[in-house]
């Protein structure tokens, strides 16, 4: 953490853990769907690795480096038996961080309609409630 920082030292560590966020964060975003669909990014990943892969590599520094602080926080409220803000950054981060490498292919098949821009199977509302495709989550309509 921060605890044994001066201000001036914790601001800069803090500016420097934003600005790698910063510089891998361009790459990600060209990677992205965003960048290969809206701004028409069409350079293959390295190495004949797939978008995804490519991308969830370029994140580890971001959630390894850049969230350190909020991870370690939370570590240190959840000892202490408490929740706040650390804990919810670091959930936050991680489990957005974690839906990237668990996104389905476009491959995968399912029962219902198929959003392609954000992957996600939505049930036929006359049909089954259930994803025939072991690697997504189940969606039932109320």
């Amino acid at each position: 953490g921060h605890g044994a920082m001066s201000m001036d030292d914790m601001v800069k560590d803090m500016r420097n853990r934003f600005v790698v966020a910063a510089i891998f964060s361009v790459p990600i975003l060209l990677w992205s769907p965003i960048g290969r669909d809206v701004l028409g990014f069409e350079v293959a990943a390295p190495l004949g690795l797939r978008d995804d892969v490519w991308m969830l590599l370029l994140s580890l520094p971001v959630i390894f480096y850049s969230s350190f602080i909020f991870f370690d926080g939370a570590v240190r409220a959840l000892k202490a038996r408490t929740l706040d803000m650390m804990v919810l950054v670091a959930a936050g981060s991680f489990s957005s961080s974690d839906t990237s490498a668990r996104q389905k292919s476009d491959d995968s098949t399912s029962v219902g309609r198929k959003c392609l821009d954000a992957k996600v199977d939505f049930p036929d509302p006359e049909g089954p409630t259930r994803t025939t495709s072991d690697r997504c989550g189940n969606l039932s309509v109320i």
